[in-house]
C-alpha cells in the first residue's frame, strides 16, 4: 500500500479490524490509483482522460492470492483463472502497464520478505474472454 502519499488511511487501517484489512486495503488501492490517475502531477485532461480509459480497460481481470498463498490471475468475474507462483505471497499489485505483477513472499516463517517481480507471458496479460 502507498505509504508515502498524503492521505492518512495506511496508518487508519491499523483501527480497522483485522479480517477487514486486505479487502479494505484493495479497495483503497483502487481508489487511491484511480484519483492519482485524475488529479496528481502535471497531466493535461485529455491525458488523464486517456489514463483512466486505459486504467478501466485493465478492469477486466484480477490479481490475487488464495489461501495457500499461491499468487493467481484470472477473469474480473473469477473466470479462467491462472496460477502463475506457488508459495507464500501476498499484496499482488499490479504495473501500470499491465505486464507485471509486483509481490511480496513471506521466508523463513516471516521473519523475512522478499519482492519479486512476475513478467506476464502474452497470453496472461489479456485474459480469455
Amino acid at each position: 500500500m502507498p505509504v508515502d502519499h498524503y492521505e492518512n488511511f495506511p496508518v487508519a487501517s491499523f483501527l480497522v479490524p483485522r479480517h477487514l484489512r486486505r479487502p479494505i486495503e484493495a479497495i483503497y488501492r483502487f481508489a487511491r490509483s484511480a484519483d492519482d490517475i485524475a488529479d496528481e502531477g502535471d497531466a493535461m485532461p485529455e491525458e488523464r482522460l486517456a489514463g483512466l480509459a486505459a486504467y478501466q480497460a485493465e478492469l477486466n481481470r484480477i490479481a490475487y492470492v488464495d489461501g495457500k498463498g499461491d499468487l493467481w490471475v484470472a477473469r474480473a468475474d473469477g473466470g479462467k483463472p491462472q496460477r502463475l507462483l506457488r508459495g507464500d505471497y501476498t499484496l499482488p499489485a499490479w504495473s501500470d502497464d499491465g505486464r507485471a505483477i509486483a509481490v511480496a513472499e513471506r521466508k523463513d516463517g516471516g521473519r523475512r520478505w522478499d519482492l519479486s517481480v512476475v513478467y506476464l507471458p502474452e497470453a496472461v496479460r489479456t485474459p480469455a474472454r
